[in-house]
């Protein structure tokens, strides 16, 4: 019997703020934000002056916890920036609040889907705290990539541009529904595209991907 997909992703947002903008504070409570830098810069701090400012291909974790009062912005004084931000329902309520960005290179998502984000982190994997695993993948017009949605329900994110998803233009989240296959394609440019697998259940990863250690 397959397990169920649960919903852990509640909202992708692509958000995009002018040189010197910040987002109003705000209270989050219960949930994790993932952050995932497009261009430019993004900062996150909180009401203790804890968090971090992150550049491209750096993956940004918060964990709100039991509460936290936050501010994003964008650092620069002259260059806009641009993110897509996950929010996702935590593994449990009450966790403890923290932060964690790992850094990562496009030439590591090429060929093959680099697990960047997961529940059981090895090797430089961001803890997602969410019963999550996500995946980046560098899609080229020579280099198309086959997805199959085995064992769940899976997003596609193209994070820049448009692409392909069986030959029709996307560009926003589309859903790969479960014993599914759905190929990905970019016949103009290089596009990023992130590959989000969600449920409770034990996830070993998609067919083909790779970790850094």
């Amino acid at each position: 019997m397959k397990t169920p997909t649960i919903a852990i992703v509640e909202n992708i947002t692509m958000l995009r703020l002018a040189a010197g903008e910040a987002i109003p504070e705000r209270a989050e409570r219960d949930v994790v934000l993932l952050t995932w830098v497009v261009e430019g810069c993004w900062g996150v701090r909180d009401a203790f002056n804890n968090g971090a400012t992150v550049f491209p291909c750096d993956l940004l974790r918060v964990s709100a916890g039991t509460g936290l009062t936050i501010t994003e912005s964008n650092p620069s004084a002259t260059e806009p920036a641009r993110v897509v931000q996950l929010r996702l329902r935590p593994l449990r309520e009450g966790m403890i609040s923290g932060y964690e960005v790992r850094n990562f290179f496009p030439e590591e998502m090429e060929f093959a889907p680099l697990l960047i984000a997961s529940p059981n982190p090895q090797g430089n994997v961001v803890n997602a705290c969410a019963a999550v695993q996500i995946f980046a993948v560098l899609i080229t017009p020579s280099r198309p990539h086959q997805l199959a949605a085995d064992s769940g329900e899976q997003l596609v994110v193209p994070v820049e541009g448009e692409v392909l998803l069986d030959g029709s233009k996307t560009e926003a989240t589309a859903t790969v529904l479960a014993g599914n296959q759905a190929l990905i394609e970019s016949p103009l440019e290089p596009v990023v595209v992130l590959i989000i697998r969600q449920g409770f259940h034990q996830m070993d990863g998609i067919p083909g991907s790779k970790t850094r250690q």
